[in-house]
């Protein structure tokens, strides 16, 4: 019999007998017999394990920003560090720090709200944001390290970048 890919990511093999679109799934009888034949190769999505890892690290990083920008709105580490900033003039404020009280007054007022309630918001956002910045980085971090770690491009294409995240 005569086989070949069915699509370009290689998810399906056609056989040319009868049409038939077979899964790429090694556990199926019919691919197995398609492999058999000798007319494809396994698909490997990589060639090497630094490509694998190259591919595999952009995923957790777009993933990563994708819950930051879902958290803070951004990604932007201008704009984060900006609300790191009014973070902390926002707690100075409510320890009754003069600047950091004028600081705030032209927010609070176009607000409608006194100094102490828009800092009292400040403080509760920040550490919300913190605390989930903290947790979404700390997964970043252990996958980085886990696909540094990765020994052959079999264990990449078993990793999970979708695992062990936050949310």
């Amino acid at each position: 019999m005569t086989y070949r890919w069915g699509d370009s990511a290689h998810t399906s093999v056609i056989r040319e007998s009868d049409g038939a679109s077979i899964p790429a799934d090694p556990r199926n009888k019919d691919y197995s017999e398609a492999l058999g034949a000798g007319e494809i190769a396994p698909y490997q999505r990589w060639t090497s394990l630094a490509q694998a890892k190259a591919e595999l690290t952009g995923v957790i990083e777009a993933h990563a920003a994708r819950l930051r920008v879902a958290v803070a709105g951004t990604n932007d580490a201008t704009k984060l560090t900006v609300y790191r900033e009014k973070y902390a003039t926002a707690l100075d404020a409510l320890a009754g720090d003069a600047a950091s009280i004028a600081a705030l007054e032209p927010e609070a007022s176009a607000r409608g709200q006194s100094v102490a309630e828009l800092a009292g918001l400040v403080k509760t956002l920040g550490e919300q944001w913190r605390a989930a910045g903290l947790s979404i980085d700390a997964s970043y971090q252990g996958h980085k390290a886990a696909i540094a770690a990765l020994a052959d491009i079999a264990a990449a294409e078993a990793y999970s970048t979708s695992a062990g995240w936050p949310f």
